[in-house]
C-alpha cells in the first residue's frame, strides 16, 4: 500500500471530529481529515502484517525454517471454506483409498526406534564358524541314533566395530641374504602388496590404497566433512593426513571419474524428465574476477555484470535398456540453472520429443536453445500460503487441498501405475482439486477479500500467473507435480557449503562436482559409491577404454565379466 502522507491534528481536532461524525454534520474539509484518518489506520494494520511476515522470514533464514507438513499447520484446524468446498474437492480421493490401502500405507510408513535388523547392514565382512568333527549326515554324538542334518537358518551375531577412516597398515618382511652368491630372498606375498611396493614413492612417503581415495572422496562429497576435520580427526589417532595430501588424493579419484561423469552427461541429455534448481557457491578465485570486473565497470561507466556464482543441481530421470534411471549432474560456476541445462541438451539425440522440465517460476532456470514441455513446481506454490497462514488463516484452505492432492500422489506410487494411468487417475480425481484453489483464489481477488498487494495477495497472484504450469500433471503423461528431487539433492551442496564454506579455485568446483555427481547417481541407484569409487580406480584402464561399461549400474557386470575371463 502506498505510505501515507504526515498527519498533523490535535487530540482536540480530533474530538471535534468524532463528535461533528455523531452528529453527521460533517463538512468538506473534515470529510478529507476523516479519509485521511483511514488511510492512516489502514496502512498501519497493513503494516504491521507485513512486519509480523519479515519477522517470521527473517527467523526461518537465521534459525532455519521448521517443517512444511500439513500436519503441523493445520494441527485439527479447518478453514471455513473447507466445510463446504472440500467436500467437493475431494471426492474419489480419500474415498478411493480404502481402509485397508491406509492401514496398509500407515504399515509401511511406521516409524521404528533407530533399531535395524541384520538385513540392513553390509554382508561382505562374514566370519563364518564350520564344525570342525561334525558334518551332515554323520550320526548324532549324543543318542548315537539319529543323523544330522542342516538346518535352514544358521546361527548368527552381529558385532559392530568401530576404526579410524583412515588406518595405517605397516608391511615388514625378512630379507635373507647369501653369504657366498650374495642373493637376497625375499618371502612370498600377495599380488597386491607387491604392486603397492613396486609403485612406491621414492621418497619414502606412504601409498594410499584406492580404498583410502575413495573413502578421503565419500566424506568430504558425500558426508561434507571439511579436510581440515578429517585432518584433525587423524591428528588425534596419530596418523596424520594433510589437507594438502588429501587435495591430492581427491584430484586422482575425480581423474578416474571423469570419463564416466560426461558419460552419465550425454546420457542425461535424453532424459524424459529433468529437473533442476540453483544455490549460492562460493568460488574464491571467481569472486576475485567479479571484484575486479566491477572495478572495471566502475571506470567505464557501465552497469554490474552477473556477480553470483551457483551450483546447479540437475536430475535426469531417463530409460537405459528399458530400466528407470536417475542421473544427478552439478555444475558450479557463473552459469544459472538454465545455462547449464542448455550445455547438456547439446548431447541429446534431435529425434526424441522435448523433454519435461520440472522447475521453479524463475526464467533463468529453463534453456534458451532448446524446447521443452516446462512445469512449475506445486511446492513452490504451496509454500507461499504455508508462510502467510499465521496471519491469513483463510489460507488454511490451500494447505487442506494440497493435503488431499498429494494423498492422491501417494496412492498413484502406492499402486505403481504406469504414466497413462496415473494421469487417467489425476485427472478424475485431481482436477476437482485443482479447481477448488484456483476458484479460490480468484474469488479472493474479485471479492476484494484480499488486499491485492499483502503478502497473500502476492502469494494468490504467484498462483494466478503459473497456474497453467503448475497444473502440467493434469494434461501430460508422467509431468512431476513438484521439484522435491532436484532440492533434496541440492541440500548435500548446501552442506557441504555450510561446512566447508567456499571452493578455492574453479579446479576445486570442478572436482567436487564431479564427485558429487557420481556419489548421488549411485544413492540414487541404490548402490555403495564406495565400491564404486574403489572399482573405477581399480581398473582406470579399462574405464578409459570403455567408459560406458563403467557406469554405477554396470560396473558390477563388468567386474563379473573380468573375474570370469581370469
Amino acid at each position: 500500500m502506498k505510505i501515507p502522507g504526515q498527519i498533523h491534528y490535535s487530540e482536540q481536532e480530533l474530538s471535534e471530529l468524532m463528535t461533528k461524525l455523531e452528529q453527521n454534520t460533517l463538512g468538506e474539509k473534515e470529510r478529507k481529515t476523516l479519509i485521511s484518518v483511514l488511510s492512516a489506520m489502514l496502512w498501519l494494520v497493513h503494516a504491521l502484517t507485513e512486519s509480523k511476515l519479515s519477522i517470521k522470514r527473517l527467523k526461518k533464514i537465521v534459525f532455519g525454517s521448521k517443517t512444511e507438513k500439513s500436519s503441523k499447520i493445520l494441527k485439527g484446524q479447518d478453514s471455513p471454506e473447507s466445510k463446504t468446498v472440500k467436500v467437493e474437492a475431494s471426492v474419489g480421493t480419500t474415498d478411493e483409498l480404502s481402509s485397508e490401502h491406509q492401514n496398509k500405507k500407515e504399515a509401511e510408513n511406521a516409524k521404528g526406534h533407530g533399531r535395524n535388523g541384520k538385513d540392513k547392514y553390509d554382508s561382505t565382512n562374514q566370519i563364518h564358524f564350520a564344525h570342525k568333527e561334525l558334518k551332515p549326515g554323520d550320526k548324532c554324538a549324543l543318542c548315537l541314533r539319529g543323523k544330522l542334518y542342516p538346518q535352514k537358518e544358521t546361527g548368527s551375531f552381529l558385532l559392530i566395530s568401530g576404526s579410524p577412516p583412515i588406518v595405517p597398515i605397516h608391511y615388514s618382511w625378512d630379507l635373507l641374504r647369501c653369504n657366498a652368491c650374495g642373493e637376497v630372498f625375499k618371502p612370498e606375498m600377495p599380488a597386491e602388496v607387491l604392486s603397492q611396493i613396486e609403485n612406491r614413492p621414492q621418497n619414502g612417503a606412504p601409498v594410499f590404497d584406492h580404498k583410502a581415495k575413495a573413502m578421503m572422496a565419500l566424506l568430504r562429497y558425500g558426508a561434507g566433512l571439511p579436510s581440515y576435520r578429517l585432518q584433525t580427526l587423524q591428528d588425534y589417532i596419530k596418523v596424520p593426513l594433510p589437507t594438502s595430501t588429501q587435495w591430492d588424493k581427491l584430484e586422482e579419484v575425480a581423474n578416474a571419474g571423469f570419463y564416466p561423469y560426461k558419460e552419465i552427461l550425454k546420457l542425461a541429455a535424453n532424459g524424459d524428465i529433468i529437473h533442476n534448481d540453483d544455490t549460492t557457491m562460493r568460488v574464491l578465485s571467481q569472486m576475485k574476477e567479479i571484484e575486479a570486473e566491477k572495478e572495471q565497470n566502475i571506470k567505464a561507466g557501465k552497469k554490474d555484470g552477473r556477480t553470483g556464482i551457483f551450483t546447479t543441481g540437475i536430475v535426469s530421470r531417463t530409460k537405459i535398456k528399458d530400466n528407470k534411471r536417475d542421473i544427478v549432474l552439478f555444475f558450479t560456476g557463473r552459469q544459472h540453472a538454465g545455462e547449464n541445462l542448455n550445455d547438456i541438451l547439446k548431447h541429446r539425440d534431435r529425434a526424441k520429443d522435448p523433454p519435461i522440465l520440472m522447475c521453479d517460476a524463475l526464467s533463468r532456470n529453463e534453456p534458451k536453445d532448446f524446447k521443452t514441455q516446462t512445469c512449475h513446481c506445486n511446492v513452490h506454490a504451496r509454500r507461499g500460503f504455508a508462510e502467510v497462514v499465521d496471519v491469513f488463516d483463510e489460507a488454511l484452505f490451500v494447505i487442506e487441498q494440497y493435503k488431499e492432492l498429494y494423498k492422491n500422489e501417494a496412492f498413484c506410487k502406492q499402486e505403481k501405475m504406469n504414466d497413462e494411468d496415473r494421469l487417467a487417475y489425476h485427472q478424475q480425481h485431481s482436477t476437482p482439486i485443482m479447481a477448488a484453489i484456483i476458484k479460490w483464489c480468484n474469488d479472493k481477488i474479485e471479492n476484494k477479500e484480499v488486499e491485492p498487494n499483502s503478502s497473500l495477495g502476492g502469494v494468490i497472484k504467484y498462483t494466478q500467473n503459473h497456474w497453467d504450469k503448475l497444473t502440467c500433471f493434469l494434461r501430460v503423461p508422467g509431468a512431476p507435480l513438484d521439484n522435491n528431487i532436484a532440492e533434496r539433492k541440492l541440500k548435500r551442496v548446501i552442506l557441504h557449503r555450510k561446512n566447508s564454506l567456499f571452493y578455492k579455485t574453479e579446479m576445486g568446483a570442478k572436482v567436487g562436482d564431479i564427485m558429487m555427481s557420481l556419489i548421488q547417481t549411485c544413492v540414487k541407484s541404490g548402490l555403495n559409491p564406495l565400491d564404486y569409487l574403489i572399482a573405477i580406480q581399480d581398473h582406470a584402464k579399462e574405464v578409459f577404454k570403455n567408459p560406458k561399461a563403467w557406469l554405477p549400474w554396470n560396473y558390477q557386470e563388468q567386474l563379473q565379466t573380468l573375474s570370469n575371463h581370469h
